[in-house]
Parts: structure tokens; C-alpha cells; sequence
């Protein structure tokens, strides 16, 4: 009993220490990044691995919210700005009572067909959301919604970044459908992709990798905060209407400058293509052997 009461304590203790910690990296920064004058935008000025120690150390989704704001003052102006206020206010619309938004980005999704379109990402408590909007009509014209609960993995490359999930968030390439579903043993499990490129607000050395730490560490927190609201029997920002298998996500993260996730794309479509029309040949020529054999 002596050495469970100690273990406990030593817990709370780590806690409160990462709290401490996530305090003073926030704090660092919103003194860091005060702008010279009202209109300036502020930036961040924590390293990359303060900021991923600060959303670790989150224990609330307020917590991580206020952290991941001081990544995404960067976008306080331009014409992104607009894009990204209006997309937050899209998705608010959209939102259940108990969803907090946490942070919107600028990125170039790449589509079942291998296209790029821009987009902007929407975190929120509960979800990730992909929103097309249209600066000429300055409205959103579409988007796709994806449950945290249904994301099992976030893969970081060099680049971009890839989600893997359990639910289709959009068009599936229909080539690729056909091979899974007719010509291949389908998974017990689907596993959805979608690729991203996220834009970076400056064009400093490491900005793309920032943009990416960014994104990543949002959704492994925020899902991580998901799932322990959910198993954890907690009410508020648990989004129990989606449930919680599975969460939190796993992250994974490979920054070979070698590695691209892009070819990886396209080589995977193109083995779908040749395996489809390998087996469409197979199909005719057995079609033909066998009306030959039936005329003679």
C-alpha cells in the first residue's frame, strides 16, 4: 500500500511539473512575441521542442488551445487570415455544444487522383476538418469531416504529412476501390489516407518543419486528450457521440529528407492500375480460351 500511495504521489508530482512547465513555455512566448505595435502580428519565439514539451504537458483542451496559439498568430494577416477566421467560423457552425476549436491551417491536401488543392485544416476537440475555400466568393464551398476516434495514425515525413484512418473522408479513387474490394482480400480493418502539405508561414529555414511539428503534435494531443475524457469516464470535451476506439492515435515520424510520401502515392495507384488491368487481361484471354474450346 506504502509503494502504491508513493507511486501516486510521484505521478501527481510529474504532473504538476509539466504543468509548470506548459505555464512558463506559454508565457515565454506570449512575452517573446508581444508585436512593436496593435497591428503587428506576433511569432512564436519557443524552440520546436519547447512547443512539443508545452502540448505534451496539456492537460485540458484549453491548455492545449492556449498552446497552440502561439503557432498560429503567425497567420494574422493576408489574405490566408481571412481564409482561415472564416473557415474557423464554418466549422463553429458545424460544431457540437461540447467542441472546442484548437487550431486552422493552410495546407495543399493531395486528392484521391494524385491533385493538389488548397485547403485549410481545422482541429478541433473532437475532429479534423478539410475545408475548400473560395477567396473570388470569400465563402467555403465544401468540406469533409474525419472523428478523431476514427484516426489510428499520423505519419510525418520530411514534407508532409499522412493520415490513416477508418473512415472515408471524401471520393475514394475508384481504381484503388475496385482492387481492394474485388481483387485483393480486403482488410478486416478499411484504412483511409490523405496526404498533406502544409504551408508555412514565413520562409525562414525549418518553417516547413515548424508548420509540420505543428500539425502533428495538434492531432496526437488533441486525440489524446479525446481519449482520456473518453476511457476516462469524463464528461465535457470527450465527444462520447463518436466513441473512443482506438485513441489515442500513433504518430510516427520519419524526416529523411529521402523519404516522399508522394511517390509513395503515386507508386501505390499505379500498382493499383497495373494489378486491375493485369487481371482484366487474365479475365479476357480465359474468356477467349474458353469460346474457343466451346466452337470447337
Amino acid at each position: 500500500m506504502a509503494a502504491e500511495t508513493a507511486a501516486a504521489v510521484a505521478g501527481m508530482a510529474q504532473a504538476a511539473e509539466a504543468r509548470a512547465r506548459l505555464k512558463v513555455a506559454v508565457a515565454t512566448t506570449e512575452a517573446a512575441s508581444a508585436p512593436a505595435n496593435a497591428s503587428a502580428p506576433s511569432v512564436s519565439q519557443v524552440s520546436v521542442q519547447q512547443f512539443v514539451e508545452a502540448a505534451k504537458a496539456a492537460a485540458t483542451v484549453e491548455e492545449l488551445k492556449a498552446v497552440l496559439a502561439t503557432e498560429s498568430c503567425a497567420w494574422s494577416e493576408g489574405e490566408r487570415a481571412e481564409a482561415l477566421r472564416r473557415c474557423v467560423q464554418y466549422v463553429g457552425g458545424l460544431a457540437k455544444p461540447d467542441e472546442s476549436t484548437l487550431l486552422a491551417w493552410p495546407v495543399v491536401s493531395v486528392n484521391e487522383w494524385g491533385m493538389h488543392q488548397e485547403r485549410v485544416l481545422v482541429i478541433t476537440s473532437l475532429s479534423l476538418y478539410r475545408v475548400a475555400y473560395k477567396p473570388s466568393r470569400a465563402s467555403v464551398s465544401h468540406y469533409a469531416r474525419t472523428p478523431l476516434a476514427a484516426i489510428r495514425k499520423c505519419e510525418r515525413g520530411a514534407a508532409a504529412f499522412k493520415v490513416v484512418s477508418t473512415e472515408l473522408d471524401g471520393r475514394q479513387n475508384p481504381i484503388a476501390y475496385l482492387f481492394t474490394e474485388y481483387l485483393s482480400k480486403a482488410p478486416a480493418i478499411r484504412r483511409y489516407e490523405r496526404l498533406y502539405l502544409p504551408s508555412a508561414p514565413s520562409e525562414g529555414v525549418g518553417a516547413v518543419d515548424r508548420s509540420l511539428t505543428v500539425l502533428s503534435h495538434a492531432l496526437l494531443n488533441a486525440s489524446r486528450l479525446l481519449g482520456a475524457a473518453t476511457h476516462g469516464g469524463g464528461g465535457g470535451e470527450g465527444g462520447l457521440g463518436d466513441g473512443g476506439g482506438g485513441l489515442p492515435m500513433e504518430l510516427v515520424e520519419d524526416k529523411r529528407a529521402e523519404s516522399t510520401m508522394l511517390d509513395e502515392v503515386a507508386g501505390s495507384l499505379l500498382r493499383a492500375t497495373s494489378a486491375v488491368s493485369s487481371r482484366v487481361a487474365d479475365t479476357a484471354r480465359g474468356t477467349a480460351r474458353t469460346l474457343s474450346s466451346t466452337r470447337g
